[in-house]
């Protein structure tokens, strides 16, 4: 440890001054006294009752306790990483040895707070993923949260926030006063390593932006997840750029890093850009540098797997882009260019070349998955988006030809025969758990993917009367929120979709046909019922989710007529009343 003696005074006596501190907690540094690094809250801090500020990018702080009185904490470190000699963060804790959470608590938390934690370690950080679970999850998240004050007050706001069971709960103000003193918090603490240099900080602002984009989401918050995703993918395009910067001996690890936190924009990113498949909106590109070919032999993980499906699926959507784009640009003769169809066959080569891998790493996949309704479930959930990705790539290039889905029926049979199969596997997706509430159930709530959004294509885009139908009544025994995707909303937007489109199609001679059981699957004879004709038909739907916290979404769909894309419904769907208003609907004949 440097220090420094101050010259002898003039009375001859030699007297020491107090150290330059250049080692230690931020509080013993500005205190010029000795640290003994304990971490991450020093015993000289906690002995004084003084609040110790913690290691900087490595983390560690908390307040000071009373003489003799230990906190709970993660296990000590041998020894904590230094600095660059140019003052810049080295490659810490974040990129040290990983571990799955641990019995103690990071640094010294109250009563609540410990709850809190608790809750987010033995149900959020479980919960959350859904079906795919993720070593920023079960690993990356823990270890921030041990070391950097910025990452754990974001899991306290996260976990608070997904312990408070509905936005309309008697206990929601309370805990949103928690939240919000948390996730200030947390803003303050990450602003180092926003305005940092080092790879260890990009890694720290990109894992507080995670929490942040699901924080958010399950506030009800959408424009604002947006906006961190936005930022997030920016920063994450930034820290592959200067992978190249990393020493040989750390790029393994950071690679691992950047993996597990590439794999959770990934998946953000497509399930809003799915949401938002009637009206694309701006959407920051992700990295070149993280997408790839599909591997020559087979996946490794279920993880693997489901990143490159996702790749595939977000290409079917940038294809469908262009189509709508040229489409509106007024080059309508020209959507089927060989370059557009060379795109659509690639797509659907791949497809079928991932299908083919994917069977015939099952057997590795299933190894990694406990026995039983789990492995079934994620079995089932992979296949829907693999199903989903087939008739967007088949549907692609006609972006205002709604006639093209009805080529895809037995698709979407086998997209509601899963989602049937779901239902009696999941228990978390049992008609016995629907109340007449108007918000879902934070707490059993997940960030990813699940079945909303198959189940809400279907009922959309498959215009056979009793496959939509029967989606739409699965929809509706979910009380629980996938990301973006809101199952009660979900369920109120398909069916003002389907009474648009329907009207009075199905009236008269052949009756009613509601009444059939729910966990079967359409007979022969009900797929010749007639489909309704092109003209019932609407090809957008554009779904704006307004208020912060969410109040009302904003439904708007359209129809193409002599060429021209006509606006033929426009509504507010407000949760409170459970009511349509704000409703301006156009002729749809």
């Amino acid at each position: 440890m440097g220090q420094e003696l101050r010259p002898p005074r003039s009375n001859g006596k030699h007297y020491m001054g107090k150290r330059k501190v250049k080692s230690g907690c931020h509080t013993c540094r500005i205190r010029k006294v000795k640290c003994d690094e304990t971490f991450p809250v020093c015993h000289r801090c906690m002995s004084t009752g003084r609040t110790c500020e913690g290691y900087g990018i490595w983390g560690g702080g908390g307040a000071g306790g009373k003489p003799g009185v230990a906190c709970s904490t993660i296990n000590p470190r041998s020894r904590l990483p230094h600095q660059t000699g140019n003052g810049k963060p080295g490659y810490g804790s974040i990129v040290g040895p990983l571990y799955s959470p641990a019995c103690h608590y990071p640094v010294l938390l109250d009563t609540g707070d410990k709850a809190r934690f608790e809750w987010f370690r033995h149900r959020s950080a479980p919960k959350l993923p859904g079906t795919f679970v993720t070593g920023f999850w079960t690993k990356l998240v823990f270890q921030a949260a041990s070391t950097e004050p910025s990452v754990l007050h974001a899991v306290l706001a996260l976990g608070t926030v997904h312990r408070t069971p509905t936005l309309s709960d008697n206990t929601a103000a309370s805990q949103e006063v928690i939240t919000l003193r948390h996730y200030t918090k947390a803003i303050r603490h990450l602003q180092y390593h926003l305005n940092a240099t080092g790879r260890a900080s990009l890694h720290v602002s990109l894992i507080g932006c995670v929490i942040f984009i699901c924080l958010e989401l399950l506030r009800g918050h959408f424009e604002t997840a947006h906006r961190h995703m936005d930022n997030g993918l920016k920063v994450l395009a930034e820290a592959q750029e200067s992978l190249s910067a990393v020493p040989a001996v750390h790029q393994p690890r950071a690679k691992m890093l950047d993996g597990w936190i590439a794999e959770m924009f990934t998946r953000l990113r497509l399930q809003f850009r799915l949401f938002h498949q009637g009206r694309p909106r701006p959407c920051f590109d992700f990295p070149v540098s993280l997408r790839g070919p599909l591997p020559s032999t087979r996946f490794h993980s279920t993880n693997e797997a489901w990143q490159y499906l996702g790749q595939l699926l977000d290409r079917a959507i940038e294809i469908s882009n262009q189509a709508r784009t040229e489409h509106d640009a007024g080059s309508a003769l020209l959507i089927n260019t060989d370059a557009l169809k060379e795109r659509q066959e690639r797509n659907r080569a791949d497809l079928s070349q991932w299908l083919k891998m994917y069977n015939l790493s099952l057997d590795t996949i299933r190894a990694e998955t406990p026995r039983g309704d789990q492995q079934t479930k994620l079995y089932l959930l992979i296949l829907q988006y693999y199903t989903m990705a087939e008739i967007m790539t088949a549907t692609c290039i006609f972006p205002y030809d709604e006639s093209a889905y009805d080529l895809q029926t037995s698709k979407f049979i086998t997209l509601l025969q899963n989602g049937i199969t779901l239902l009696k596997t999941a228990p978390d997706l049992n008609e016995q758990q629907v109340s007449m509430g108007n918000f879902v159930l934070r707490h059993l709530s997940i960030i990813d993917m699940g079945w909303i959004a198959p189940l809400f294509y279907t009922a959309t885009k498959c215009r056979v009367h009793q496959i939509r139908t029967q989606a739409m009544r699965l929809l509706s025994t979910s009380e629980h929120q996938e990301g973006i995707w809101d199952s009660k909303l979900s369920v109120c937007v398909v069916r003002k979709v389907i009474e648009l489109e329907e009207r009075d199609f199905y009236q008269g001679p052949l009756g009613d046909l509601h009444n059939f059981p729910l966990l079967h699957c359409p007979k022969e004879q009900d797929l010749l019922l007639p489909n309704i004709p092109e003209s019932y038909r609407i090809h957008g739907i554009e779904m704006d989710l307004l208020g912060e916290p969410l109040e009302r979404v904003k439904l708007t769909c359209s129809q193409k007529r002599d060429g021209v894309d006509r606006t033929v419904f426009e509504g507010e769907y407000v949760l409170a009343s459970q009511e349509w208003g704000s409703v301006r609907a156009d002729s749809l004949d």
